[in-house]
């Protein structure tokens, strides 16, 4: 599993907003009956050899091979 420790550096590096180039949604929100958050943290290499983007072996959880994106 992906360590809170690696969890809250993705998040802090990518300040809460969706990495994908072309979108910059705010992935967190502050409202009055509790505050959420929209993001999705996704592998750029598969964690299963046979994941879509998966590589022999396969990606790891680290800092590294993560990405931070919207649900769109």
């Amino acid at each position: 599993s992906i360590s809170e420790k690696t969890i809250k550096i993705l998040w802090g590096r990518a300040a809460g907003i969706c990495s994908h180039p072309e979108c910059n949604t705010e992935l967190t929100s502050l409202v009055e009956n509790g505050n959420y958050t929209t993001g999705e943290m996704a592998h750029i290499i598969g964690k299963k050899e046979s994941a879509a983007r998966g590589i022999p072996g396969g990606g790891s959880n680290e800092y590294e091979n993560l990405i931070l994106l919207c649900p769109t």
